[in-house]
């Protein structure tokens, strides 16, 4: 770690308002092996608004010093800050110059926490349909690895309830078809919630990609598609499925 000053700066002002029994909740929760000292989303991001030390360093150095502190830290809050600071910078403008440092974080990865938060980010980019980005985004989805393909499909959608989509769904078939197969728990939570957010504005092409891929779809995926479907919507479905099982 190159400003381990900084990490301890950072780690030092989340553990004043931290809860231990908190942090051991969400290790267990999330399944990870990170350290947590146990602060909720809201007060974490006002402390990383309110800014540190070096925040008020040009933009290249502190992205710099957060990606020190994302590629090294072992506290799983201190790494959300980074992705906090990460999520403030893109309300301003999307500088494409940064996607070659954050396509790296992708690495750390180990828990679906930090993936969706850094799927947040990265939907950023892609909508800007760079190639570049949308080439990194192709070469994580065709990876053995879980947590990229994970993070392959969840930055298709944006981190907005009302307004998820910004690619049309043809788009995303491709890389949804390529996780189908893969049985890991959450490449497959991962497919039926990208399914089922598409589905909103497209639900006449997901119900016939559904259907067309109905033998493949993992009962998980396809539980957590049609979460918004009616009980009879469901029932049919899985009626379907059961008879080419």
């Amino acid at each position: 770690m190159d400003y381990p000053a900084f990490h301890e700066e950072v780690r030092e002002a989340l553990s004043k308002i931290g809860r231990p029994i908190l942090g051991a909740h969400i290790a267990s929760d999330r399944r990870s092996s990170l350290e947590y000292v146990g602060v909720r989303f809201p007060a974490r991001r006002k402390i990383v608004s309110a800014g540190f030390s070096f925040s008020d360093r040009d933009d290249e150095q502190v992205l710099h010093i957060w990606n020190d502190l994302w590629m090294n830290s072992t506290n799983g809050d201190v790494m959300f800050c980074a992705l906090d600071y990460c999520k403030n910078q893109l309300k301003r403008a999307v500088n494409l110059e940064n996607w070659f440092t954050v396509r790296n974080w992708v690495v750390r990865v180990e828990n679906w926490a930090h993936s969706d938060e850094l799927c947040t980010i990265y939907s950023c980019y892609l909508a800007t349909n760079d190639p570049v980005c949308w080439n990194d985004l192709d070469q994580w989805n065709r990876s053995d690895k879980e947590w990229y393909k994970r993070v392959s499909i969840v930055s298709l959608l944006r981190n907005s309830p009302k307004y998820p989509t910004y690619i049309p769904f043809d788009r995303a078939i491709p890389y949804l078809k390529r996780c189908l197969e893969d049985d890991r728990y959450y490449v497959q939570k991962a497919v039926g919630w990208v399914l089922g957010e598409f589905r909103k504005d497209y639900q006449a092409q997901v119900d016939e990609f559904l259907s067309t891929n109905l033998k493949a779809i993992s009962a998980t995926a396809l539980t957590r598609a049609l979460e918004r479907a009616t009980r009879d919507e469901r029932s049919q479905w899985r009626h379907r499925k059961k008879e080419l099982s």
